[in-house]
């Protein structure tokens, strides 16, 4: 596996303009929210370790888009995501 230098790429400041370059973002958000498994077992944990591996290939240093590819796109997806995911765990309606 080769791994290329990181770089700065683009800050960007919100969700929305997140999955403006990377709408994939916005299927994993789908399954987020769609979660029922039970806020702290260990079938939650499993469910979410499987959505972060999902985002880290869309966001972060090994993204394939070089804009994407940087700490500050993964943080906010990875915050969003998370968020998502536990409101749904804890059946909690989404707010925007």
């Amino acid at each position: 596996m080769i791994l290329r230098k990181p770089t700065v790429g683009q800050r960007f400041g919100s969700w929305d303009e997140l999955t403006a370059h990377e709408p994939e973002l916005i299927e994993l958000e789908k399954l987020a929210r769609g979660n029922r498994r039970r806020y702290g077992s260990h079938a939650f944990w499993l469910g979410w370790s499987e959505l972060k591996a999902r985002t880290a290939r869309l966001v972060g240093w090994h993204a394939a888009k070089p804009e994407l590819a940087n700490s500050h796109a993964y943080d906010i997806a990875y915050r969003h995501l998370l968020d998502a995911y536990e409101l749904a765990a804890l059946g909690r309606r989404w707010r925007r």
